[in-house]
């Protein structure tokens, strides 16, 4: 069950990392694939997005094969996470507002969300 409960507190970590494995596998370009992952709402929408600019470049560092892997098991981890997501006060954290802000500067900082 502990591995269960750090997939409900560090989803958002999770959603980071894998967006820190896209941008990196982009020529870390950071603020383009943060804006692409994080302008839609729903997690779903998201790892699609992430498998939609991964795939091709780890395909190119032959690593296609490990990245599907990496985003089958996000998916897993989610449909996991929202199995056991009640609405008991919860509240998810999201960068949703920082990728669709208008600034140039990348934010990092991480604010809850006002779902």
């Amino acid at each position: 069950m502990p591995i269960i409960g750090r997939l409900l507190v560090d989803y958002a970590e999770q959603e980071v990392d894998l967006l820190n494995c896209v941008q990196v596998a982009r020529g870390y370009d950071m603020n383009s694939t943060l804006k692409s992952m994080f302008r839609v709402r729903g997690e779903m929408n998201r790892i699609k997005i992430a498998d939609a600019l991964g795939r091709v470049p780890y395909a190119a560092l032959n690593l296609g094969a490990e990245f599907g892997i990496l985003i089958d098991a996000f998916d897993y981890c989610r449909r996991i996470r929202t199995s056991m997501l009640t609405p008991t006060g919860m509240t998810p954290i999201t960068v949703e507002p920082y990728a669709t802000s208008r600034s140039k500067s990348l934010r990092t900082k991480m604010i809850p969300s006002m779902i």
